[in-house]
């Protein structure tokens, strides 16, 4: 997966920035060409460079080589399925309803074969103090059907992601980890990243939300943010009405 924050090393200890290469993600030696265990479907990486902005000082060819590299993926999948809720509230019990879904006899057995809870991670952005109880309703009935492991904002829960079960990240603890299956949570409260100038620093944490889920994506909203006007917009989403 494509991911401006981290870098990786190359065989033998070699860092690849070192000898002039700038190369993102995760990577084997052979022609640079990306791991397939670790590479999302093209349909998610549509979606995600929507929002893969360069900043001001970067350099401007290592952005075009991540745009290039975008192009470089060939494996296909299904369409990120965007679901619109009439409350937050319904968001969380209708993510409930898509775990089972996507554990039980209805998933696509060509795409999404053979899903175990230990592929399935729910990310919201950043929790108030309403959602912090949403979220922990939300856990306490999908902890009915099958472990559940909650990895805060506090990195004392960060062991927990080698816990068996399905993950619930907020948008710092998933950086760096990817799992077969993300459905965000809460997307509207991504929007403060983009137009509140104290956290515009952390723009980068919705494309690395995006690019989390190696095989299919759901992204939950309530309110039509200028994000999920983005979204609507591009051709590259399936809609559905939750609850």
């Amino acid at each position: 997966v494509l991911n401006g924050q981290i870098g990786f090393k190359g065989p033998g200890g070699i860092i690849w920035e070192e000898i002039g290469i700038h190369a993102r993600g995760h990577i084997i030696h052979q022609g640079l060409l990306f791991d397939k265990k670790f590479r999302n479907t093209r349909e998610i990486l549509n979606l995600a460079r929507l929002f893969l902005l360069p900043e001001v000082e970067d350099d401007e060819e290592q952005y075009k080589k991540l745009i290039l590299a975008c192009d470089c993926s060939t494996r296909s999948g299904l369409k990120p399925l965007l679901v619109w809720n009439t409350s937050l509230d319904h968001q969380t019990e209708n993510t409930v309803y898509m775990v089972q879904r996507l554990l039980g006899s209805l998933k696509s057995a060509h795409y999404l074969s053979g899903i175990r809870p230990d592929d399935i991670a729910i990310l919201y952005p950043h929790a108030e103090t309403d959602d912090i109880n949403l979220i922990g309703s939300m856990i306490a009935n999908l902890a009915k059907y099958f472990p559940v492991q909650w990895v805060s904002e506090d990195r004392t829960t960060y062991e927990r992601i080698n816990l068996p079960g399905v993950k619930v990240h907020d948008c710092h603890s998933i950086q760096g980890i990817h799992y077969r299956v993300m459905i965000i949570l809460f997307t509207e409260r991504f929007e403060r990243f983009f137009h509140d100038s104290e956290y515009f620093s952390d723009r980068y944490l919705f494309y690395n939300a995006l690019t989390s889920p190696l095989d299919y994506l759901i992204i939950q909203y309530t309110d039509r943010t200028d994000i999920i006007r983005k979204i609507l917009a591009s051709e590259y989403v399936d809609e559905f009405t939750g609850k």
